[in-house]
């Protein structure tokens, strides 16, 4: 038959006379954007006048604060037209140009400093450093008057080059290329330099060298450098900010330890343990009870100025400087210990294999059957817990100044609870968020240093079965709560739980009996209600680990095993995401695969039975789904590879 054309009806241009709504809302777009033009361009062509320029950038450091005027700004090259004015020769035009640009990276747009980058923000960024560094190593000591003119704009430079850093690589790549952390390291001279810019330098210095081989050469080939470094490691400690300044050095340091001489690593680790055990030996019940005290006495000063007490009591203004100034050395203090952790945390993270070698063992198909699935659960391949993964230097340091136990104290801060609400104010609320921030630093360390050190060094058994009851116990204090934490967020919810999977994985290599059915029980019932993925994740495993520890006892675990089973189960079953479907299967192949009160539980629960209606169902699912698994593919395929085989090697047996 032949084909014939349709003679298709013609649309009469807007029958109606009136526009559509996808064109009214572009007009509305372009009335927008032309109306913030009308705003942005007058205060950017001012910084053309010498006379306004100083003005323009105050209004322009607001500006850049509001989303919806960023997009304008940038379009009209703020960077470009704004960054050279960081060298001129007006200190306060200075102060307020890099003052903008600060501000403009903490913009809620995720590629604001890629832009920023884009319009050449780091050439006067790193000639001011340079020409900073040049003048200020040719003024004596005593002649600091060109120093403290320029305090404000170093201050906000570095800033900048702070938040550059954190946020873009390319920053780095640039930093490489000018060997800028040599001229930074001349701004660590607390006798030129404030204490403020010397600690925010050190904080640079500390997100520069993280993960940089090419920084940590040239520190390491500088003697100038690195005596400066040492210099400041060792300094005293006697007040809080000190104390923050070797915190950040021995971070530098740690950062560039690959690239020091071998002899020398031993000693500077061991400086290292020797300053991050003394910092986080500071008990914070302490410093908050003595905050507490200030900013009662504030208070009551406040309420006599306002002609509320009366019987000739004083005002006295110095008694808010000095709540200021006890906040201020307690934040100082509490971000040593932050940092601190964090640093310990890397530390104890450096000898762990890559992940791309656990995705190719876990990708790996075994050539037989029985091979593929090793049913007493060897073929897992998990990492030797019984040996540390660290080096020597690392561990004995570590050990020696007993860091595992204040680790462990900085996990908790159960003995605040009557002195927290004293930071339930304006001024105390940045210091609650930062101790938050620590109790969940120290999780993630506790974590760390479990995975990597042997238990035998850590304690023996006796003090992990101890440790194992102290984390469910801070892990799990508020009961009331939906998800079952102690902590709601998301951050807290994942840190305890990767730190009860390290305490298990090391209880269940030496065949320790100490779970009770009452936290099986409760670790049974917050998979279920959990939602955070990367935690359902981690408890579907830890769930695997427990049952496994079951089927070694000689107790009756028949019940236990069975609400394990019934709970890893129904989330196979399930409509969850194929990541945690895929870890509840691999408890699964390493609870009820050969073991006879395993299999009574499996017959109890008609396990078999269920996983055999999920096989097509999890085909259809990975097939369907697998453009957005991503690096979770050789997870899923080889779980749904595994449970065809699992299936089959059940029946056989039976």
């Amino acid at each position: 038959m032949g084909k014939f054309k349709q003679n298709k009806k013609k649309n009469r241009l807007k029958p109606t006379g009136m526009i559509s709504v996808q064109e009214a809302e572009e007009r509305e777009a372009d009335q927008g954007s032309s109306s913030l033009d009308e705003k942005t361009l007058p205060i950017l062509e001012k910084l053309n006048c010498l006379e306004e320029r100083a003005h323009a950038c105050a209004g322009l450091a607001n500006l850049v604060l509001e989303p919806d005027k960023v997009p304008s700004l940038m379009k009209h090259e703020i960077v470009r037209r704004v960054a050279p004015l960081i060298l001129d020769n007006d200190e306060k035009v200075q102060e307020a140009a890099s003052g903008v640009l600060r501000n403009l990276t903490l913009s809620s747009s995720p590629s604001i400093c890629v832009e920023m980058l884009e319009q050449d923000i780091m050439t006067p960024v790193i000639y001011y450093i340079k020409k900073f560094s040049e003048s200020v190593q040719v003024i004596s000591k005593k002649s600091k008057k060109m120093i403290e003119k320029q305090s404000s704009v170093h201050e906000q430079v570095m800033h900048l080059l702070l938040n550059l850093s954190e946020n873009e690589s390319e920053t780095i790549k640039k930093i490489n290329d000018e060997n800028i952390v040599l001229v930074l390291t001349t701004f660590l001279n607390a006798e030129l330099f404030e204490m403020k810019n010397v600690l925010l330098t050190a904080q640079c210095l500390c997100t520069i060298t993280e993960d940089n081989l090419t920084a940590a050469t040239y520190l390491a080939n500088s003697k100038e450098s690195l005596n400066i470094l040492e210099k400041n490691l060792l300094c005293s400690d006697a007040t809080e900010e000190l104390l923050l300044l070797k915190v950040h050095m021995a971070g530098v340091l740690f950062n560039i330890a690959q690239s020091l001489p071998s002899h020398v690593v031993f000693e500077m680790f061991q400086a290292i343990g020797n300053i991050f055990g003394k910092v986080l030996s500071f008990d914070i019940c302490q410093c908050v009870q003595a905050l507490k005290e200030k900013l009662s006495n504030s208070k009551e000063s406040e309420m006599m100025e306002n002609g509320q007490l009366e019987n000739g009591k004083v005002h006295n203004e110095k008694d808010k400087v000095d709540v200021d100034q006890e906040i201020q050395k307690f934040r100082h203090l509490l971000e040593a210990q932050q940092i601190t952790l964090e640093v310990l945390t890397n530390m104890c993270c450096s000898g762990e294999i890559d992940e791309e070698d656990w995705e190719e063992v876990s990708s790996d198909e075994p050539s037989s059957e029985e091979s593929d699935l090793n049913c007493s659960g060897d073929a897992n391949m998990e990492p030797d817990m019984d040996s540390s993964s660290l080096s020597q230097e690392i561990v004995s340091s570590v050990l020696s100044h007993e860091l595992p136990k204040k680790i462990l104290e900085k996990c908790s801060f159960v003995k605040l609870n009557e002195e927290i609400e004293a930071l339930k104010t304006k001024e105390g609320a940045g210091c609650l968020k930062i101790m938050e921030t620590i109790q969940t630093r120290a999780l993630v360390c506790l974590n760390n240093m479990l995975s990597s050190i042997d238990i035998d060094q850590l304690g023996g058994p006796e003090a992990i079965t101890l440790l194992w009851n102290k984390i469910m116990e801070i892990a799990f204090q508020n009961n009331d709560s939906v998800s079952g934490f102690t902590r709601t967020d998301n951050e807290f919810i994942e840190a305890a739980s990767n730190a009860i999977r390290s305490v298990l994985e090391k209880l269940a290599g030496v065949n320790s009996q100490c779970v009770t059915a009452e936290q099986v029980e409760l670790l049974c019932h917050l998979s279920g209600v959990v939602t955070l993925e990367a935690a359902r994740v981690i408890l579907m495993n830890v769930l695997g680990i427990i049952g496994k520890m079951l089927i070694s006892s000689d107790s009756d675990v028949l019940e236990p095993l069975q609400c394990i089973g019934t709970v890893l189960r129904d989330v196979v079953m399930s409509s969850e995401s194929l990541g945690v479907i895929a870890e509840a299967l691999d408890a699964i192949f390493d609870v009820f695969a050969d073991s006879p009160v395993a299999d009574v539980a499996s017959g109890n629960i008609e396990l078999l039975a269920h996983l055999e209606k999920v096989v097509p169902v999890l085909k259809s699912r990975v097939k369907k789904e697998r453009s957005t698994l991503g690096d979770r593919i050789p997870i899923v395929n080889t779980a749904r590879t595994n449970l065809v085989r699992f299936i089959k090697y059940k029946k056989q047996i039976s």
